[in-house]
């Protein structure tokens, strides 16, 4: 006959476990975009569904001591590898410490069973588990921390680990002698735990993971919107927008804006001779090139397949000449021999001037600059 606690706890477990397989099943039309979400969700599925069946069948097969060692090292289990899947969405899965872990996991388990087993100590075990817990929510709450620019999300995730350490060191501090195993609803106290894991950390958690991954999806989707996907810079579209906002601005507190267009004469020589992939690299360097010779609040673009635009604000045309003629020196650089770079350059000149007008004078210009020789800018 189960009792109202392992009535509760079954329901929670079977609660997490459809949460765990619902996120790995979702984790494979998501594999690019989501990174952790795999790890997550097995650290959640297979933790509650041993825990499940041990506390629906296990009475009748396994001894209460040895079921609750199993339960105990699949749910230690499954927190190591949520907070893989926490390593991985803030791509600090390189630095994972395998070995560490590894170490830990067996001197847990190691521990554990001399305490269940050899030399029986119920309270010494519950410790043992309480205190890995503590540092596996430690560790992860590191990891939030150390993350914490990347939204609101990962600090809600931060505060729901350091209340559920505080939460588990309260249990610690008031264990008594007198305390059964674990994870089997026997006590008051082994309630609380119960509550704390399946009803409150793990959905919540989940659920803040959960719009983490969201909300960085979303910032993918963004930065596919408005970047060019080979070499990372604004792509035609949003160069325009901000380009059309730029010179509302500047027409309106009478600033300086000035645009340049850079174009690589004989680029088709890079794709016959060496092949897409080189060509694509050395797009990739010319943008890095022009993206390091400008200011952090200037903006570089690719409009076309070898043609660049920057959008110099608050600058006259000397001074874009000036930066003009570091471009064409540091692009040059990398250039391989026979190939060559011109640059075109245009300002705002009257309240009328639109997005097109500035376009068309600095394509002019790149037309002219390629009249007056190889590597040279000139101005329309």
């Amino acid at each position: 006959m189960l009792t109202a606690q392992q009535i509760v706890l079954l329901l929670s477990a079977l609660l997490t476990s459809l949460m765990g397989l619902l996120l790995v099943v979702q984790s494979r039309n998501h594999a690019g975009n989501f990174k952790g979400l795999s790890e997550w969700g097995s650290g959640i599925l297979f933790p509650s569904v041993v825990i499940f069946f041990l506390n629906l069948f296990g009475s009748q097969i396994l001894t209460e001591v040895f079921r609750s060692v199993l339960q105990q090292v699949f749910a230690i289990t499954g927190a190591m590898l949520c907070g893989y899947g926490l390593r991985r969405f803030v791509n600090e899965h390189a630095q994972f410490p395998f070995r560490l872990v590894a170490g830990f996991w067996l001197l847990f388990v190691t521990c554990t069973t001399w305490f269940a087993f050899v030399q029986p100590s119920p309270v010494v075990t519950y410790w043992i588990f309480i205190f890995s817990v503590i540092a596996l929510l430690l560790d992860m709450t590191l990891v939030c921390l150390h993350n914490l620019h990347l939204g609101y999300g990962i600090k809600i995730l931060s505060a729901v680990f350091l209340a559920m350490i505080v939460a588990c060191s309260t249990v610690l501090l008031t264990v008594n002698s007198a305390h059964h195993w674990p994870l089997i609803a026997t006590q008051e106290e082994d309630s609380f735990v119960l509550f704390l894991l399946f009803v409150v950390l793990v959905p919540f958690s989940t659920l803040v993971f959960l719009s983490m991954g969201s909300e960085a999806l979303a910032q993918r989707i963004e930065q596919f919107k408005r970047y060019d996907d080979q070499t990372s810079v604004l792509n035609k579209r949003a160069f325009y927008q901000e380009l059309r906002k730029e010179i509302e601005r500047s027409i309106r507190y009478k600033h300086n804006l000035s645009i340049m267009m850079l174009d690589l004469d004989n680029f088709k020589v890079i794709n016959d001779t060496l092949g897409h992939t080189q060509a694509d690299n050395m797009l990739k360097q010319i943008a890095a090139k022009v993206e390091s010779s400008v200011r952090s609040t200037d903006l570089v673009a690719r409009i076309d397949g070898d043609e660049f635009v920057v959008l110099l604000s608050e600058t006259g045309l000397e001074d874009a000449e000036n930066v003009a003629q570091r471009i064409l020196v540091n692009v040059q650089e990398i250039l391989p021999e026979g190939l060559n770079s011109n640059i075109g350059l245009s300002s705002l000149r009257s309240p009328g001037d639109t997005v097109d007008s500035l376009l068309h004078r600095a394509s002019q210009a790149v037309k002219k600059a390629r009249l007056e020789g190889k590597n040279s800018f000139a101005v329309a």
